[in-house]
C-alpha cells in the first residue's frame, strides 16, 4: 500500500471519527446513527494502521477512549441486529441500550436436517432381506448421529457414531452391490421398532460385536 496515501486516509478518518463521536455525544436523539458512522470509520482506520500500533494511533489521533472505540465498532458491525429487533425502535435506543441489546443471548433454532426415514429418539430403523443381509440403524446419543449395523453373513458395525449425511455412503460401502445397485437407501423397505431388544433378538452372530457394543449382544439365556 502507498504509505503517503495510507497516511492521508488515516488523517481523513481521524477527522471523521472525532466529528462523529462529538455529534453522538451532542445529539442523543440520533446518537446511534453517529455511533455507527464512527464505528465504521474506526474499523477502516484500524485496517490501515500497522499491526501492534492501533492503540497508540487511537490515543494520538482520537478524542475517545479505547472502550468507546470498541463499542462503536461493535455497533457498526452488529447494527443490523439492532435495526431488525422487534423489542424497540432503533431511533428510541440510546447507545448504552443498544449495546445492552446486542449483549443479550441470541435465540437459536435447532433444525433437524436428518432424512425422514432415519430413526428418531430410541426408534430403531431396519431392513431385512433373506436374514443374511440386513441393516439396522439406531440414533446415537449425539443429535444427528447414528450407529449403523450391517449384517452380510457376518457383522459389520460403526465404532463411532456416523453423521446423518454419511449414513447412506456407509451402507452402500458395506452392502453387496446387488442390494444397492440402481436404488436409493431411502427407498429400501424400512421398518421401525421401539423395542430395545430387537437387535439382540435378531442378530445372527452378535459375538462379533466389540466390547464397545457389548450392550447390544443377545442376553444370556
Amino acid at each position: 500500500m502507498n504509505e503517503l496515501l495510507s497516511t492521508k486516509d488515516l488523517q481523513t478518518l481521524a477527522m471523521e471519527i472525532n466529528q462523529a463521536d462529538k455529534l453522538a455525544q451532542e445529539h442523543k436523539e440520533s446518537a446511534i446513527s453517529y455511533a455507527v458512522k464512527c464505528g465504521g470509520a474506526l474499523a477502516s482506520a484500524k485496517s490501515l494502521v500497522e499491526h501492534g500500533k492501533w492503540l497508540g494511533w487511537l490515543k494520538s489521533n482520537c478524542a475517545l477512549s479505547e472502550r468507546t472505540a470498541q463499542n462503536y465498532m461493535k455497533l457498526a458491525h452488529e447494527y443490523p441486529l439492532v435495526e431488525n429487533s422487534n423489542t424497540q425502535r432503533v431511533a428510541d435506543l440510546s447507545i448504552r441500550e443498544a449495546l445492552k441489546l446486542l449483549s443479550q443471548p441470541k435465540e437459536t433454532k435447532t433444525v433437524d436436517l436428518s432424512p425422514d426415514w432415519l430413526p428418531k429418539g430410541e426408534t430403531l430403523a431396519y431392513v431385512l432381506w433373506d436374514g443374511l443381509e440386513s441393516v439396522y440403524i439406531q440414533e446415537a446419543w449425539c443429535k444427528g448421529f447414528y450407529y449403523i449395523f450391517c449384517i452380510t453373513g457376518h457383522v459389520d458395525y460403526t465404532i463411532k457414531p456416523t453423521r446423518f449425511d454419511h449414513v447412506e455412503r456407509v451402507i452402500f460401502d458395506w452392502l453387496p452391490g446387488h442390494r444397492t445397485r440402481n436404488c436409493e437407501v431411502k427407498n429400501f423397505d424400512w421398518k421401525f421398532t421401539n423395542n430395545p431388544d430387537f437387535i439382540r433378538n435378531t442378530l445372527i452372530d452378535d459375538s462379533l460385536f466389540p466390547d464397545s457394543h457389548k450392550h447390544l449382544r443377545k442376553k444370556a439365556a
